[in-house]
């Protein structure tokens, strides 16, 4: 006659390390490690690469430029056709511009594209 299994209360054959089919996957000694988890990237290397380059570029931009919707000094860069991988530091499609002057011109679309400040 086939062993018994060693869990507590249970008539099944032993299967293997002395338990049946059912308690082997319940065993407690022989549990499975935790897997190391490790969180995903907020931003990927290639794009990281790209802001350092950004915001390098951006200082040397706006230093003595004036935004040309309030007329005062330049602190943010609007990117006229978007921050898309290829056009995040091209320089071309650039416009120096207040806070205020940039919530304008995202405020009012059209306007900003009659003007030429959106593409």
């Amino acid at each position: 006659m086939a062993k018994e299994c060693l869990h507590k209360d249970c008539s099944y054959s032993r299967f293997g390390g002395g338990y049946c089919k059912m308690h082997q996957y319940m065993r407690e000694d022989k549990q499975p490690e935790q897997l190391k988890r490790t969180p995903i990237k907020k931003v990927s290397t290639k794009r990281s690469k790209e802001n350092a380059q950004y915001l390098k570029k951006r200082m040397k931009f706006l230093i003595g430029k004036i935004c040309p919707i309030t007329g005062r000094p330049a602190t943010e860069v609007h990117h006229k056709a978007g921050r898309e991988h290829s056009r995040l530091n091209d320089e071309s499609e650039w416009l120096a511009v207040t806070r205020e002057g940039h919530q304008q011109i995202h405020l009012n679309p059209q306007w900003a594209r009659e003007k030429g400040y959106l593409k």
